[in-house]
C-alpha cells in the first residue's frame, strides 16, 4: 500500500508587530475612543461654547458699555446654570452631563482668572482661593461620578492656577504649600478611585515645576523649606502607588505602577543631589537614608497586607538595596567601593539563587562586575609605595575570595540541573567567575611578592605563592567534583615556570 500523503503544514503565523507600534496603537486607540467616543455633537458643541466665551469676553472688553462686573457676572451666572444643568441629568444623560459639567467649570476658572488677569477686579489671594475652591469641586464632582477626565480636568486647572496667578513676587513655601494640597487632594482620589493617569500626571506637574523652580530660583537659604517638600512629596507619591496596588492586585491586574515605582525615586534623588552636592558626603547619606526608606517601607507593607502586594514589596526592597550600593562609590575612594560591592554582590547572589529569583542574582552578578571595575580604576595611577602603603594586595584577594564563591554558587551541579534551577542554564557563567577570582588571587599573592621582597630571593617566592594556589585549587577540584579548578592550576603551575625563568635570565 502507498504511504499517505504528508499532511500539509498549517501556515506559519505572522510576525508578531514591534513593541513600540503595539504601544503606539493602543494609546492612539485610548486617544480616539476619549475624543470620539461617547456623546461627539456634545462634546463640540461644549468646547465651541467654551471658545466662544472666551471671544466673547475680549470683544465686551472692546465694544459692549455694560459694565465689566456685570458682564462678568452674567456670564459666571451662565456657567453655574450649565454646571446645575449638567448635575441634574447626569443620571437620565451622563454623555451630555459631563461634558457640559466640564465647560461649566472651565468657564467659571476662565472668568475668575479674567477678572484678576486682564481686567484687576480681583486681588491675587481672593483668585487664588476662588480657583482652589473650584479646582475641590471639580475633583469630588469626578469621584462621586466615577468620571476620570473630569478630575484629570481639575487637577490640570489646579496646577495651572499658581502659574496663571503669579505676579512674580510669591513665595515657594506658598507655591508647594499650594502643591502639597493638590497632591494630598490626589492622594485622597487614590483611595476611592485608581485612576493611574491622574496619578502620573500629578507626578509630572509637581516634579516637572519642581525642577524649573529649582534651577531657576533655588538658593542655599532655601535648603530647610525644599528639603521638606521634597520628602513630602516623595511619600505623597510612594502612597499613592501603594494605594494604587491595593485596589488594582484584588482585580488580578498588573498592580505595580512602574512610572510611579521606579520614576518617583529617581526623580527625586537627582533633585535631591542638587540640593546637597555642595554638603560632605551630603549625596551618600541621601542615598542611604532614601534606602532606608524603602527598606521600611517594604516591611511596613509585608506587614500591612503580607503576600498580597508581593510583587510591590519586592520592588521597594530592590530600590532600598539599589539606593544602599549607590551610597558607596559616594562615599568612598574606588578600594573601599570595590570591597563593599564584592561582599554585596556575593550575598545577594547568594539570596538570589537560594530563593529561585533571577533577577536578584543576575543583579548581584551586575555588582560583582562592578566591584572590578571599581578596583581597576582605583589602580590607574599608582606608584608601588603608594600600593604598598595602602595594602592593594588586600583587595586583590578579596575580589578573588569573592570570586570563588559566586563561582561555586553558579557551578552547574547535577541537582540544580534536575531541578530546572536558571542558573543551570548558564553553566559558562561559573567558569568564567572562577577563572577571573584565580586571576584576582595569583595577582594579589604576586603584587605583595613583588613589593616586599628583593630581586634575589622575588623568583622562589613567587613561584612559592603559585605553588599555594595550585594546591587550593587541586583541593577544591576533588572537594566539589569540578575539573576546571585542576585545569586552572595547571596552567598556574605553568604560567610560574614561566616567570621563573623570565626572572632568572634577568637576573
Amino acid at each position: 500500500p502507498r504511504p499517505p500523503p504528508p499532511r500539509p503544514r498549517p501556515p506559519a503565523p505572522p510576525p508578531e508587530p514591534p513593541a513600540w507600534q503595539v504601544a503606539f496603537g493602543k494609546a492612539w486607540g485610548a486617544a480616539r475612543e476619549w475624543l470620539f467616543g461617547g456623546n461627539l455633537v456634545a462634546k463640540v458643541g461644549l468646547a465651541i461654547l467654551f471658545i466662544g466665551v472666551a471671544f466673547l469676553l475680549r470683544y465686551a472688553s472692546s465694544y459692549v458699555v455694560v459694565p465689566i462686573e456685570l458682564r462678568l457676572a452674567g456670564i459666571a451666572a451662565g456657567a453655574i446654570a450649565l454646571l446645575l444643568w449638567g448635575w441634574r441629568i447626569r443620571l437620565s444623560r451622563p454623555g451630555i452631563a459631563l461634558p457640559a459639567q466640564g465647560a461649566a467649570l472651565a468657564t467659571l476658572m476662565l472668568v475668575s482668572f479674567g477678572a484678576f488677569k486682564l481686567y484687576h477686579l480681583l486681588p491675587a489671594g481672593f483668585t487664588f482661593v476662588l480657583l482652589l475652591l473650584l479646582v475641590v469641586f471639580t475633583c469630588l464632582l469626578a469621584v462621586l461620578q466615577d468620571a476620570r477626565w473630569l478630575a484629570i480636568f481639575g487637577i490640570v486647572g489646579g496646577f495651572a492656577v499658581p502659574i496663571l496667578t503669579s505676579t512674580g513676587e510669591g513665595s515657594h513655601v506658598a507655591l508647594f504649600s499650594y502643591y502639597a494640597v493638590l497632591n494630598a487632594g490626589i492622594l485622597a482620589i487614590a483611595w476611592y478611585r485608581s485612576w493611574r493617569s491622574l496619578n502620573v500626571l500629578g507626578f509630572a506637574f509637581t516634579f516637572i515645576i519642581g525642577t524649573i523652580w529649582g534651577v531657576q530660583r533655588y538658593e542655599p537659604a532655601h535648603y530647610a523649606s525644599s528639603q521638606s517638600f521634597l520628602a513630602l512629596f516623595l511619600v505623597f507619591y510612594v502612597a499613592i502607588a501603594v494605594l494604587y496596588a491595593r485596589r488594582e492586585a484584588p482585580r488580578l491586574r498588573s498592580y505595580v505602577d512602574g512610572t510611579l515605582v521606579f520614576g518617583v525615586p529617581t526623580v527625586a534623588m537627582g533633585l535631591q543631589y542638587g540640593l546637597v552636592k555642595d554638603f560632605e558626603l551630603g549625596p551618600a547619606l541621601s542615598a542611604v537614608a532614601l534606602g532606608l526608606f524603602y527598606a521600611g517601607s517594604a516591611g511596613a507593607l509585608w506587614r500591612w497586607r503580607g503576600g498580597g502586594l508581593r510583587l510591590l514589596t519586592e520592588c521597594f526592597f530592590a530600590l532600598a538595596v539599589v539606593f544602599g550600593t549607590l551610597a558607596i562609590p559616594l562615599a568612598f575612594d574606588g578600594r573601599w567601593t570595590s570591597a563593599a560591592w564584592a561582599l554585596e554582590g556575593a550575598g545577594i547572589t547568594w539570596i538570589g539563587l537560594r530563593q529561585r529569583q533571577p533577577l536578584v542574582w543576575r543583579f548581584g552578578i551586575l555588582v560583582q562586575l562592578g566591584s572590578w571595575l571599581a578596583f581597576l580604576k582605583a589602580l590607574t595611577g599608582i606608584d608601588a609605595l603608594t600600593a604598598l602603603g595602602q595594602h592593594f594586595s588586600l583587595g586583590f584577594l578579596l575580589l578573588g575570595a569573592t570570586g570563588v564563591f559566586v563561582a561555586l554558587l553558579l557551578r552547574p551541579s547535577a541537582k540544580a540541573q534536575a531541578e530546572g534551577a536558571s542558573a543551570a542554564k548558564l553553566p559558562w557563567l561559573g567558569s568564567v567567575f572562577l577563572c577571573v577570582a584565580v586571576a584576582w588571587l595569583l595577582g594579589g599573592l604576586w603584587l605583595e611578592v613583588w613589593l616586599r621582597v628583593d630581586a634575589a630571593a622575588r623568583g622562589g617566592l613567587l613561584v612559592l605563592s603559585a605553588f599555594a594556589l595550585v594546591l587550593g585549587l587541586q583541593w577544591l577540584a576533588g572537594r566539589v567534583g569540578w575539573r576546571l579548578p585542576a585545569l586552572l592550576g595547571g596552567l598556574v603551575s605553568a604560567l610560574a615556570g614561566v616567570v621563573f625563568l623570565a626572572l632568572m635570565f634577568r637576573y
